[in-house]
């Protein structure tokens, strides 16, 4: 049980430092303690981290393959995303969860396509959609935004 939660931690900090192209536990940490100055950002982040961590694991996505690592920061940074626009309700909690749940997918397909083909790095593309997306939409859902963020008209 241990090991799992330390193995979880590593790979949560790894998650965060990859945010930055460095491979440090010290720099994750940092850069977790930053996020949860807000913490909008730091709950949907880390929760978006470990749906995709989970459905990855229900697909059969293993710890060893490389898009691991690209769909951990990939859904870390969606669920940032999705904190900074949203306050934390049930109904953001959701979409945090469905979200989560399409970067993976949109990752894993990405990878697949393009660097078993073209030899093209995946990076922040999965990130870029899935935000377009929830970007487009929220202006449906007004009632979920973070009033303090923006100015009142």
């Amino acid at each position: 049980m241990e090991k799992n939660f330390l193995s979880l931690l590593n790979n949560l900090l790894y998650s965060y430092s990859t945010l930055l192209f460095i491979r440090s536990k010290s720099t994750g940490f940092v850069l977790l303690l930053i996020t949860c100055l807000n913490l909008n950002l730091a709950v949907t982040g880390i929760l978006s981290w470990a749906i995709a961590i989970f459905f990855a694991h229900l697909i059969s996505i293993k710890k060893e393959d490389k898009i691991h690592i690209i769909y951990t920061y990939n859904a870390l940074i969606v669920g940032f995303s999705i904190g900074f626009l949203f306050k934390i309700t049930f109904l953001s909690i959701l979409l945090t969860i469905g979200t989560s749940i399409l970067t993976v997918l949109i990752s894993y397909t990405l990878f697949s396509l393009l660097s078993k083909t073209i030899r093209l790095p995946v990076l922040n593309s999965p990130f870029f959609i899935v935000s377009t997306i929830i970007y487009l939409a929220s202006t449906r859902y007004s009632s979920l935004f973070v009033d303090s963020f923006y100015l009142h008209e």
